[in-house]
């Protein structure tokens, strides 16, 4: 063989060879290659897989806010419950209002929009300017405008071609029968429809319901993006109230406490018209009167807040308690002394000054200091603190109204021999009006007190009523006493210090009450210049069901006023309609009223019913282009839709009316009449 031959042959092997490796090798890259790209493919899908499943906190958060500025929260405002009185009057109710808004993020011209708008809201130019240089895409401009305002705003709105302003409804708390009638007792709402004050404030979260919204995505310029994702959450309407309260009667009754107020050129007044077999508040009227000003509903409601040393009206309840105890009988013959004396002070009564012979019933039908401290010597501290409690006095009444104040009476061990003697005959302890109206209507019922309440009842959006529960009485007396300080205090109306409280065809049992005004640094001031509060606390005893009342009147300018002369007046004017108001039968053996015939007329008045009382109308809603509110503001007022008066509960009419006795005994230091 050809030796080149041979090793042409032996290169070409090893170059084969050699081509054989390099291939193999280029196939390993290639396979390894491919492993590692599957991987890394594999390694990102399960990472976003994972991402997915479990996104990491930081990308979770991210999400969760890009997903938000694609949604749009919109508030469904719950409507809130209405107030009726207890025969389906509505009190209280909310009407639709318009409410002004802007996107101030679209207004170019702060300062010339502003202009426009400033003489129709009735607002400072620079205010609104600054609200609309605020650059928030939500600002309220005027809220709760009347339908004129708003017609006029949209009016500029169309002309300027304005697609930044824009109008939301919303809801304004509104009292048909007017701002003031019972003022007090229903209280005020704020802007936002929230109770600030009186039964308004007391059952929020009754008359307020809950609120629902709308949930949907939003595109560019806040826009629904058609097919997104849209929840809504529907609004649960507020649930209403049925009060004890009779509008007509309410109504009369201010009116009659405003003109007395007047004509006494008083400070202000209260009166509590109640059924005392129930405990049902029927009639709860406080005025107020300002210097030069006239009498006004008191926003206050001082019936049950503010407090007075009752004086002679707590008599009833020291004999009571002597009655109760066995100590005495109504015709129980007894020897008062003239003057009664102690190492600190001498007791005696004004206008007398020789001992003689009483009985319980002619004490307190010439309403006599000593003849009471006698008695209640007798009776002792322990008891006669013992039946102040039972009575309720220095307790809180079961209303719970927002700023009811307990009044005051001293504990036991604080009572010393002068205190002891006073608040036999009501001074040196304070009590409310309510307090001391709750106290007569034990007497009243037989012995037994009753929890007041001023509501009936609930009604829900279905229109069915639902009664409150209703507690217990508690027992005060015996039936048997009880029916002998009604014969007491019948005699006071009859033939003593009350005569004034007498109502036509109707017996009354009452005592009056004047006493003077404790001054700030203590004492009562100087004959001529003291200030006085005169009362009368009475009821119909032969009634049924029961109609009780108590008249406070503050502050009367002539320093002759009494509660004989000043407050029993005033039961008997309230009392006489309130029979009728009630449809009460006449008593068959009641005597005639002697001493005020002209001011009492035995002819039947006409009944002012609650049909025939003012009634404001609600206002129209205005009519212009509305938008929703968003969520983002967080003062939406309450929606308001219409709401079905509740089936009135069966009318109590209350019964018994009280005549208030003038006491006209007074001690050296006190008065107590």
């Amino acid at each position: 063989m050809n030796p080149r031959h041979h090793a042409s042959l032996k290169d070409r092997r090893a170059a084969a060879r050699t081509r054989r490796a390099h291939s193999g090798r280029a196939r390993g890259r290639f396979a390894a290659l491919w492993v590692l790209t599957f991987v890394g493919f594999a390694a990102l899908i399960f990472r976003a897989a994972s991402l997915q499943i479990a996104p990491s906190p930081k990308l979770q958060e991210a999400n969760e806010e890009a997903r938000a500025q694609r949604l749009a929260e919109v508030k469904i405002p719950a409507e809130r419950g209405s107030i009726f009185d207890r025969n389906g009057v509505e009190l209280a109710m909310s009407v639709p209002a318009t409410t002004i808004i802007a996107d101030a993020r679209a207004v170019a011209d702060p300062a010339g929009v502003a202009n426009l708008l400033a003489p129709i809201l009735q607002k400072d130019p620079a205010v609104l300017s600054g609200q609309l240089s605020s650059g928030k895409w939500f600002v309220y401009l005027a809220r709760q405008v009347d339908a004129a305002t708003a017609a006029q705003v949209e009016a500029l709105r169309v002309a300027q071609k304005w697609d930044f302003i824009s109008t939301v409804d919303e809801a304004r708390r509104f009292n048909p029968s007017g701002n003031e009638l019972a003022l007090s007792l229903l209280g005020r709402t704020d802007i936002d429809g929230n109770g600030v004050s009186g039964l308004e404030k007391q059952y929020q979260d009754t008359l307020d319901g809950t609120d629902g919204e709308v949930v949907s995505e939003r595109g560019t310029r806040n826009r629904t993006i058609p097919g997104g994702q849209q929840q809504v959450f529907a609004a649960t309407p507020g649930t209403s109230l049925v009060l004890s309260i009779d509008r007509g009667l309410q109504y009369e009754t201010e009116k009659i406490l405003k003109r007395v107020v007047d004509e006494q050129q008083a400070k202000g007044a209260s009166v509590v018209v109640m059924n005392y077999r129930t405990g049902e508040i029927l009639a709860n009227a406080n005025v107020v009167r300002d210097d030069g000003a006239p009498a006004r509903e008191s926003a206050d409601n001082r019936a049950v807040t503010s407090t007075f040393e009752p004086g002679s009206i707590n008599k009833t309840l020291t004999f009571s308690g002597v009655l109760n105890d066995g100590l005495a009988t109504p015709d129980q013959e007894r020897l008062i002394s003239a003057r009664i004396g102690s190492y600190e002070m001498d007791f005696t009564d004004e206008g007398r000054s020789a001992d003689q012979v009483m009985t319980p019933t002619e004490i307190l039908r010439v309403s006599s200091n000593n003849g009471t401290v006698t008695w209640a010597q007798d009776l002792g501290k322990e008891r006669l603190w013992s039946y102040f409690d039972k009575f309720g006095l220095g307790k809180k009444t079961s209303l719970q109204f927002p700023g009811e104040s307990a009044g005051t009476l001293l504990s036991l061990n604080k009572w010393d021999d002068v205190s002891f003697r006073t608040m036999s005959y009501g001074l040196g302890l304070s009590v409310t009006p309510m307090q001391m109206l709750s106290a007569y209507n034990a007497i009243a019922n037989n012995g037994v007190r009753v929890p007041e309440r001023y509501v009936l009842g609930t009604q829900g959006a279905g229109g069915v009523f639902v009664p409150a529960p209703v507690a217990a009485g508690t027992r005060v007396v015996s039936d048997s006493s009880a029916a002998g300080m009604t014969q007491m205090l019948s005699t006071v109306v009859a033939d003593g210090t009350g005569k004034k409280a007498q109502v036509a065809g109707y017996t009354v049992a009452g005592k009056t009450g004047t006493a003077w005004k404790a001054l700030e640094g203590g004492g009562y001031g100087y004959p001529g210049a003291r200030k006085l509060v005169v009362s009368f606390v009475g009821y119909l005893p032969n009634a049924d069901p029961g109609l009780s009342m108590i008249v406070v009147i503050d502050e009367p300018a002539n320093q002759n006023a009494s509660g004989g002369s000043t407050a029993a007046p005033v039961f008997s004017e309230i009392a006489s309609f309130a029979v009728r108001q009630l449809r009460l039968p006449p008593d068959a053996d009641a005597a005639t009223p002697t001493s005020n015939k002209e001011r009492v007329r035995s002819q039947p008045q006409k009944v002012e019913s609650a049909a025939a009382l003012p009634v404001l109308g609600p206002p129209a809603p205005a009519s212009t282009t509305t938008t929703t509110a968003p969520k983002a503001t967080t003062t939406t007022a309450k929606a308001t839709t219409t709401t079905t008066a509740p089936k009135a509960p069966t009318t109590i009419a209350p019964t018994s009316t009280v005549k208030a006795t003038t006491t006209t005994v007074r001690s050296t230091t006190t008065v107590a009449p």
